[in-house]
Protein backbone atom coordinates (compact mmCIF):
# COMPACT_ATOMS: atom_id res chain seq x y z
CA UNK A 1 0.00 0.00 0.00
CA UNK A 2 2.98 2.72 0.83
CA UNK A 3 4.79 2.05 -2.12
CA UNK A 4 1.16 2.19 -3.81
CA UNK A 5 1.14 5.73 -2.55
CA UNK A 6 5.18 6.44 -3.42
CA UNK A 7 4.44 5.82 -6.12
CA UNK A 8 1.24 8.52 -7.01
CA UNK A 9 3.79 11.29 -5.84
CA UNK A 10 5.50 13.50 -8.09
CA UNK A 11 8.69 15.52 -7.36
CA UNK A 12 8.73 18.96 -8.64
CA UNK A 13 12.31 20.84 -8.20
CA UNK A 14 12.19 24.74 -7.74
CA UNK A 15 15.18 27.20 -8.02
CA UNK A 16 14.15 30.97 -7.63
CA UNK A 17 15.26 33.92 -6.41
CA UNK A 18 14.84 35.02 -2.66
CA UNK A 19 12.93 37.53 -3.89
CA UNK A 20 10.40 34.77 -5.54
CA UNK A 21 10.54 32.11 -2.69
CA UNK A 22 10.18 34.93 0.32
CA UNK A 23 7.80 37.53 -1.41
CA UNK A 24 6.12 36.47 -4.34
CA UNK A 25 4.90 32.76 -4.06
CA UNK A 26 5.09 32.43 -0.59
CA UNK A 27 1.60 31.98 -0.06
CA UNK A 28 1.19 30.33 -3.88
CA UNK A 29 3.70 27.51 -2.22
CA UNK A 30 1.44 26.96 1.08
CA UNK A 31 -1.67 26.67 -1.09
CA UNK A 32 -0.18 24.43 -3.49
CA UNK A 33 1.18 21.89 -1.00
CA UNK A 34 -2.26 21.92 1.05
CA UNK A 35 -4.49 21.49 -2.52
CA UNK A 36 -1.72 19.06 -4.29
CA UNK A 37 -0.93 16.12 -1.87
CA UNK A 38 0.57 14.21 -4.78
CA UNK A 39 3.15 17.11 -5.89
CA UNK A 40 6.10 17.39 -3.63
CA UNK A 41 7.48 20.31 -3.95
CA UNK A 42 11.25 21.06 -3.58
CA UNK A 43 12.28 24.49 -3.05
CA UNK A 44 15.63 26.00 -3.67
CA UNK A 45 16.80 29.78 -3.87
CA UNK A 46 19.31 30.60 -6.41
CA UNK A 47 20.74 33.68 -8.07
CA UNK A 48 19.55 33.64 -11.66
CA UNK A 49 22.97 33.29 -12.87
CA UNK A 50 23.32 30.35 -10.91
CA UNK A 51 19.70 28.49 -11.76
CA UNK A 52 20.10 27.94 -15.48
CA UNK A 53 22.98 25.52 -15.13
CA UNK A 54 20.78 23.95 -12.55
CA UNK A 55 17.70 23.35 -15.24
CA UNK A 56 20.23 22.26 -17.92
CA UNK A 57 21.69 19.79 -15.93
CA UNK A 58 18.38 18.60 -14.68
CA UNK A 59 18.83 19.24 -11.37
CA UNK A 60 15.83 21.52 -10.88
CA UNK A 61 12.47 20.96 -12.83
CA UNK A 62 11.81 24.68 -12.71
CA UNK A 63 13.15 27.94 -12.32
CA UNK A 64 12.27 31.63 -11.65
CA UNK A 65 14.64 34.21 -12.99
CA UNK A 66 15.40 37.96 -13.33
CA UNK A 67 17.76 37.66 -16.08
CA UNK A 68 18.26 35.99 -19.67
CA UNK A 69 21.11 34.14 -20.02
CA UNK A 70 22.49 31.74 -23.59
CA UNK A 71 21.72 28.06 -22.43
CA UNK A 72 20.59 26.16 -25.34
CA UNK A 73 18.68 23.14 -23.43
CA UNK A 74 16.81 26.10 -21.82
CA UNK A 75 13.36 27.16 -22.62
CA UNK A 76 12.72 30.68 -21.22
CA UNK A 77 9.25 32.40 -21.02
CA UNK A 78 8.53 35.40 -19.82
CA UNK A 79 6.18 35.43 -16.78
CA UNK A 80 5.55 38.46 -15.29
CA UNK A 81 6.61 42.15 -15.48
CA UNK A 82 6.08 45.03 -12.46
CA UNK A 83 6.76 48.94 -12.25
CA UNK A 84 9.53 49.99 -9.93
CA UNK A 85 8.71 52.58 -7.30
CA UNK A 86 10.15 55.26 -5.02
CA UNK A 87 9.71 53.61 -1.35
CA UNK A 88 9.90 56.52 1.20
CA UNK A 89 9.28 57.32 4.86
CA UNK A 90 6.07 59.48 5.02
CA UNK A 91 8.51 62.32 6.72
CA UNK A 92 10.76 62.53 4.05
CA UNK A 93 10.69 65.85 2.19
CA UNK A 94 10.40 64.01 -0.90
CA UNK A 95 6.31 62.79 0.28
CA UNK A 96 5.06 66.48 -0.02
CA UNK A 97 7.16 67.52 -3.05
CA UNK A 98 7.32 64.74 -5.43
CA UNK A 99 10.55 65.91 -6.53
CA UNK A 100 13.15 63.25 -6.96
CA UNK A 101 15.89 66.34 -6.65
CA UNK A 102 15.20 65.68 -3.14
CA UNK A 103 15.93 62.20 -3.15
CA UNK A 104 19.56 62.24 -2.12
CA UNK A 105 21.98 59.36 -3.41
CA UNK A 106 23.36 58.95 -0.39
CA UNK A 107 20.33 57.79 1.93
CA UNK A 108 19.67 55.34 -1.22
CA UNK A 109 19.12 51.88 0.25
CA UNK A 110 20.45 50.60 -3.36
CA UNK A 111 18.95 47.37 -5.11
CA UNK A 112 20.61 46.21 -8.79
CA UNK A 113 17.60 44.98 -9.92
CA UNK A 114 19.27 44.56 -13.56
CA UNK A 115 21.40 45.82 -15.80
CA UNK A 116 18.81 47.76 -17.69
CA UNK A 117 17.47 49.21 -13.96
CA UNK A 118 21.62 49.96 -13.64
CA UNK A 119 21.67 51.89 -16.70
CA UNK A 120 18.85 53.81 -15.97
CA UNK A 121 20.14 54.92 -11.82
CA UNK A 122 22.68 56.15 -13.63
CA UNK A 123 21.20 58.46 -15.97
CA UNK A 124 18.37 59.54 -13.06
CA UNK A 125 21.57 60.12 -10.48
CA UNK A 126 24.28 60.96 -9.92
CA UNK A 127 26.32 58.07 -10.35
CA UNK A 128 29.80 59.32 -8.52
CA UNK A 129 28.23 59.27 -5.15
CA UNK A 130 28.40 57.03 -2.33
CA UNK A 131 25.13 54.93 -1.82
CA UNK A 132 23.69 54.16 1.66
CA UNK A 133 23.99 50.55 1.43
CA UNK A 134 24.07 48.27 -1.76
CA UNK A 135 22.00 45.20 -0.70
CA UNK A 136 22.20 41.20 -2.39
CA UNK A 137 18.95 40.67 -1.51
CA UNK A 138 15.32 42.55 -0.83
CA UNK A 139 14.57 40.27 1.35
CA UNK A 140 17.20 42.18 3.39
CA UNK A 141 15.37 46.03 2.93
CA UNK A 142 13.00 45.74 6.02
CA UNK A 143 16.11 45.46 8.19
CA UNK A 144 17.45 48.66 6.48
CA UNK A 145 14.40 51.00 5.80
CA UNK A 146 12.70 53.15 7.65
CA UNK A 147 14.63 56.04 8.91
CA UNK A 148 12.80 59.42 7.80
CA UNK A 149 15.33 60.14 5.34
CA UNK A 150 16.01 56.83 4.09
CA UNK A 151 14.45 55.82 0.85
CA UNK A 152 14.83 52.71 -1.99
CA UNK A 153 13.75 51.72 -5.59
CA UNK A 154 11.42 48.92 -5.53
CA UNK A 155 9.01 46.10 -7.46
CA UNK A 156 5.38 47.90 -6.62
CA UNK A 157 4.58 44.53 -4.95
CA UNK A 158 7.81 44.47 -2.68
CA UNK A 159 6.25 48.31 -1.90
CA UNK A 160 3.51 47.12 -1.06
CA UNK A 161 4.74 44.10 0.97
CA UNK A 162 7.14 46.34 3.49
CA UNK A 163 4.13 49.11 3.65
CA UNK A 164 1.99 46.66 4.93
CA UNK A 165 4.42 45.60 7.91
CA UNK A 166 5.93 49.04 8.00
CA UNK A 167 3.09 51.72 7.44
CA UNK A 168 4.94 55.13 8.47
CA UNK A 169 6.73 54.10 4.73
CA UNK A 170 4.76 55.04 1.05
CA UNK A 171 5.73 54.49 -2.46
CA UNK A 172 5.06 56.65 -5.82
CA UNK A 173 4.99 55.68 -9.05
CA UNK A 174 8.13 57.18 -11.01
CA UNK A 175 7.62 60.03 -13.61
CA UNK A 176 10.53 58.78 -15.92
CA UNK A 177 10.61 55.17 -14.93
CA UNK A 178 13.26 52.17 -15.53
CA UNK A 179 12.11 49.37 -18.05
CA UNK A 180 9.49 47.06 -15.61
CA UNK A 181 11.06 44.50 -13.72
CA UNK A 182 10.46 40.76 -15.54
CA UNK A 183 10.34 37.60 -14.21
CA UNK A 184 10.86 35.01 -16.46
CA UNK A 185 9.75 30.80 -15.92
CA UNK A 186 12.47 28.46 -17.32
CA UNK A 187 12.61 24.62 -17.94
CA UNK A 188 15.00 22.23 -19.86
CA UNK A 189 13.54 22.07 -23.60
CA UNK A 190 12.89 18.27 -23.32
CA UNK A 191 11.24 18.37 -19.48
CA UNK A 192 9.08 15.53 -20.03
CA UNK A 193 6.69 12.44 -18.23
CA UNK A 194 5.37 13.09 -14.67
CA UNK A 195 7.45 16.24 -14.10
CA UNK A 196 6.13 18.03 -17.00
CA UNK A 197 2.80 17.59 -16.35
CA UNK A 198 3.11 18.75 -12.90
CA UNK A 199 4.99 21.74 -14.13
CA UNK A 200 1.98 22.38 -16.34
CA UNK A 201 -0.37 22.02 -12.69
CA UNK A 202 2.11 24.27 -10.77
CA UNK A 203 2.21 27.17 -13.42
CA UNK A 204 -1.44 27.40 -14.31
CA UNK A 205 -1.57 27.60 -10.21
CA UNK A 206 1.18 30.07 -10.82
CA UNK A 207 -0.79 32.55 -14.13
CA UNK A 208 -3.96 32.15 -11.34
CA UNK A 209 -2.26 34.13 -8.73
CA UNK A 210 -0.67 36.69 -10.94
CA UNK A 211 -3.54 37.31 -12.89
CA UNK A 212 -5.07 38.00 -9.66
CA UNK A 213 -2.80 41.27 -8.52
CA UNK A 214 -3.18 44.05 -10.46
CA UNK A 215 -0.15 45.62 -10.26
CA UNK A 216 1.61 42.67 -12.38
CA UNK A 217 1.29 42.36 -15.65
CA UNK A 218 1.00 38.69 -16.90
CA UNK A 219 3.27 38.24 -19.75
CA UNK A 220 3.38 34.00 -19.88
CA UNK A 221 2.41 32.25 -22.88
CA UNK A 222 2.32 28.58 -22.73
CA UNK A 223 4.69 27.40 -25.51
Amino acid sequence: MQLKRNSEITELNITALDLINSLVFSGVYKEFIKTHPDILLTIGTQHSSKTYPLIEQRVSDIGFVSGKYNFPSVHITPLYSEKMVFLYHQQHPFAVSQNAQDLDVENEIYLDWSREFRLWHNQYFDFTRHKKVTLGTVVMLPNFIGEPELWSIVTEGVAKYIIDKFPELAFSHISAPPPEHVIYVIKHRFLDGKALRAYHVFIARVVEFISSTPYRTLLYRQA
